[in-house]
Formats: structure tokens, sequence, C-alpha cells
């Protein structure tokens, strides 16, 4: 209903400023035709001096048709362009966000930028959709993990060794519940801020090797090789927040690696900027996938069958935007994937 009052008054003002701008030329155009009769024929002036009642009706009407016709010529397909666009206003409203506008000479680029809106909502929309999806696996599958090897642990005739592995996998499945809640809380906390507090000079070679550190259970449990190149360079950064990326960024490159595969970490300063690559050797990202990867929301699955929760890779973005850096992503399908971000030096 708010939406059909919208278009309703949208249209309504639409009608008048046509109807005000054709009766303002079409104004102009009788009085240029009289100005230019009475300059060149004088019997016609005194006439018009002697009746200027009929003078003033002949106005009147000549007014009228030359508005009437300019209501057809200009008036109609902008009002039949309105009318096109009140519809598709109507279909979105109602969910169908795959309606167009077809796109005409008349009102060209209005339509133009109101197709790409809807574009843009159905890409949300798909996004979103996909998200609730994806979010409801990642949230069940290690609920369902978890109740069922507890369960199993019940049992008084399980082996030593089957409670080790029930209980690593109950631990595994935690972890991975405790990342996904740690990345939909940080990435609402920064959704809208537009500046970071809190920002101190901070050795970022010392900082991913600290990281590294903390995730080398899991690189050993993997059968990963990590080689690392790292200097000391100092940045001005939020340490909690910048530490969150090199975690997000390392966990992708165990996660998306092939068995025994390699994970190298580089860290250089060239002239007034800390650049940092992070590769892995893993089963990569199709082409049509990469520049998508960093939207929230959006996962990918490759062949080993793995796929995040859509949220790293934007709160990785989302706090390298706040300092000021930027990040890109480099990958062949089956070769791997290459991560290169830039920060400011100090």
């Amino acid at each position: 209903m708010k939406n059909k009052n919208i278009t309703k008054k949208l249209k309504i003002n639409t009608y008048f400023i046509i109807w005000t701008l054709i009766s303002s030329l079409s104004s102009l155009v009788v009085f240029g035709i009289i100005y230019f009769i009475l300059n060149i024929n004088i019997d016609m002036s005194d006439k018009i001096k002697s009746s200027p009642m009929t003078a003033i009706i002949i106005l009147i009407i000549t007014q009228l048709i030359i508005s009437w016709l300019m209501t057809i010529i200009i008036g109609n397909p902008v009002i039949r362009g309105m009318n096109d666009i009140e519809k598709v206003i109507d279909e979105v409203s109602n969910g169908n966000y795959k309606s167009r506008v077809k796109e005409t000479k008349i009102l060209k680029e209005i339509k133009h930028n109101f197709n790409k809106m809807i574009s843009e909502l159905d890409s949300v929309e798909i996004l979103r959709s996909d998200f609730v999806n994806n979010f409801s696996h990642e949230l069940k599958t290690p609920i369902v993990s978890i109740k069922g090897y507890a369960e199993e642990l019940k049992k008084d005739d399980l082996t030593e060794e089957e409670k080790e592995k029930y209980l690593d996998v109950i631990i595994e499945e935690s972890d991975r519940l405790s990342s996904l809640s740690t990345n939909i809380l940080n990435l609402s906390k920064i959704e809208k801020q537009e500046i970071v507090s809190n920002k101190n000079k901070i050795n970022i070679g010392e900082q991913i090797r600290k990281v590294i550190l903390m995730e080398y259970k899991k690189i050993e449990k993997n059968n990963l090789e990590i080689d690392v190149d790292i200097d000391d360079c100092y940045s001005i950064v939020n340490e909690d927040l910048m530490e969150q990326v090199w975690i997000n960024l390392i966990e992708n490159a165990i996660k998306f690696n092939k068995k025994n595969g390699k994970i190298f970490v580089k860290v250089k300063k060239v002239n007034d900027k800390i650049t940092i690559s992070i590769k892995d050797t893993g089963v990569g990202i199709d082409e049509d996938k990469i520049n998508r990867i960093f939207d929230k929301f959006y996962t990918t699955s490759e062949k080993n069958g793995k796929s995040g929760n859509g949220l790293g890779l934007a709160l990785t973005k989302k706090i390298l935007n706040l300092h000021n850096g930027s990040i890109e992503a480099n990958s062949k399908l089956n070769k791997g994937t290459e991560f290169i971000i830039l920060l400011n030096s100090v």
C-alpha cells in the first residue's frame, strides 16, 4: 500500500510537471505566432484591435489545439513510460525481482537506472536467500554432530581410542560454531562503522607470526607445510581487528588447501606500503566467482566440498577498508589462491 501511494504521488507530480511545461511551451508558441502575424500583417492587427474578444477566443482555441498536439507528441510517451515504471514497481513490491522496464528513448536514463536498481535488489535477495540456507546448514551440521557423538560417548562399550576420536569431533564442531558466531558478531559490530578507534603502532610481521603459531596445530593436523618470509613492518591499526584479518586468511589457506599442500606467507615493506601475501596450493576458485568472494553472505564450494559461511572475507575487507588498506585475490582452479593486502606503513 505504501509503495502504491508513493507511485501515485509520483505520477500526479509527473503529470502536473508535464502539463505545466506543455502549457508554457504552447503559450510561447501561440504568442510567437501572433507576434509574427502582427508584424507582417497590419490589416490583421487592425482587426484584432477592433474586435479584442474574438481575438481572445481565437487565442484560447489556438492554445488548446497546440497544447493537445504537444501532449500527444511529448506527454503521452512520458506518461506511458511512467505507467510502465509503476507496473514494474508493483511487481517488485510483490517480490518479482526479475521484472524490468523496457528501455526506450523516452526516460532512457531513468529506466536504465531503475533496471539497475532492481538488478541490485535481485542480487541482494539471492545472497540473502543463499545466506539463510547456508547459515542454517552451517549451524545445524555441527549441532547434529555434537549431539550424535555426545550420545555415543554415553555407551559403556567404547574403547579409549573411540572416545578420543568422538571428543575430537565435538571439539572441532564446537570451534566451528564459535567461529561462525564470532564472525557474525564482529561483522555486525563494524558493518556501519566509518572510523576505527583504539589504533596503535603495531608490528604487523610479529602479529602474523603469532597468528601462525596460534593456527599451527591445524596446519600440522592437515599435513600442510608453511613457508614464511616475514619482515618487521609497522602500521597504525586496531590490534584486535587486524588480528582477525590474519586469522581469517590463514584459516582459509588451511581449510581450502589440498592434502600435503603448502602455505606461503610473505610480509615486506615497499616504499610507504606494507605488502602482505598469503598464498595456498589449494583447490582455487572459479574465475566467475573470484570477484564476488568479498560479498557478504557469498560462499563457494570447490572440489574438496568445503565452504565458508560467507562472512570471513566480507569482514576482512571491511576491516581493511576502515584502515585505508586494500585486499585483492588471485586464483587458479586446482592451483591455489593468493590474497594480497596493502597497508600504510609508518
